[in-house]
């Protein structure tokens, strides 16, 4: 018989991981959770009709949930009776403060990860309290920064099986950089790494300063060339990406809602005002009085680039 997957949280993590799991030919059931029912739905029917386009059958079914509510998500896991679960649900999306100036963004990012570590632990926490209650025994997969909050759940005796992240983009751009430098197929090359979240500056993006430690071994044909072919050269190795939210834009330099330089993707313009009262010392719940902007004409008119909404809710 086929797993059943259980996904919580259909935010932007969420929503690509469920297009993933929707091609995925081995999976069974696919049981997608989240708060906002009218957008879970239609996202789980866009993913289905795209699926299906690709020649693929999905069983995608949609359930309202909310992860305050820790009896009524205990009595969902225990009917579903997932044999996985993955959790993708966080309170904020990690790159927020890169849609701010870089003198604000600065402000924020100099304060260290502890200022948003609550962001990221609160849901997970009350999600692994009703797994306790509903006695679950299956497998539970997490992906907001579990390098750090998985350990806090450790010491609470609530840990899940394994979290999730970016050790998955580590390993590919490694293994694809050795094939290169080998002259071989793929299929013969194997990385084995371990690595925390805080590397992902430097492989990612380059940045080469205070580098943590981490193991990495290289193996072709069952043969360890790690430091034959300087695997950790390649590790480091710049490896140009398209460009991340709030990252300038050539073609885009002086938008006025934003700041010199910055280009506000769809939906960003809310969480850009949001955390601009954060790093200027305000409440982020209390409106501030609309100035009448290029882009907020914009975006009232249909013209603009930036929609003043809110992130959709997880």
């Amino acid at each position: 018989m086929k797993p059943t997957i259980m996904l919580i949280g259909l935010g932007g993590l969420g929503s690509i991981t469920l297009e993933l799991l929707a091609r995925e030919e081995d999976l069974g059931r696919i049981v997608v959770g989240s708060r906002n029912a009218e957008r879970g739905m239609a996202r789980c029917n866009l993913t289905r009709l795209g699926a299906m386009a690709q020649g693929y059958a999905p069983s995608i079914s949609f359930i309202p949930l909310d992860l305050n509510d820790k009896e009524a998500v205990a009595e969902t896991v225990h009917r579903e009776a997932p044999d996985v679960i993955l959790s993708t649900a966080t309170m904020q999306t990690w790159w927020l403060p890169d849609l701010l100036p870089p003198e604000q963004a600065a402000v924020i990012k100099s304060a260290g990860f502890g200022v948003w570590l609550p962001v990221h632990l609160t849901l997970t926490l009350k999600l692994m309290e009703a797994l306790r209650e509903a006695d679950y025994r299956g497998i539970t997969l997490t992906a907001p920064f579990p390098d750090v909050v998985n350990c806090v759940l450790g010491r609470l005796d609530l840990a899940p099986t394994c979290g999730v992240g970016n050790i998955s983009q580590f390993v590919p751009k490694v293994r694809l950089l050795a094939a290169e430098r080998l002259g071989t197929p793929l299929d013969a090359v194997r990385v084995l790494m371990v690595a925390h979240h805080a590397l992902g500056p430097a492989v990612v993006r380059a940045q080469v300063d205070n580098i943590p430690p981490y193991f990495l071994r290289i193996e072709h044909g069952g043969q360890d060339v790690t430091e034959a072919i300087c695997a950790d050269q390649l590790l480091l190795a710049p490896y140009p990406r398209t460009i991340r939210p709030g990252e300038p834009f050539p073609h885009r330099r002086n938008d006025r809602a934003a700041g010199p330089g910055i280009f506000l993707p769809q939906r960003g313009a809310a969480a850009c005002a949001w955390a601009q009262r954060i790093a200027g010392g305000l409440s982020p719940h209390r409106r501030p009085q609309r100035r009448a902007t290029r882009a907020h004409r914009g975006a009232h008119s249909g013209r603009g680039h930036c929609h003043q909404r809110a992130f959709p809710s997880l």
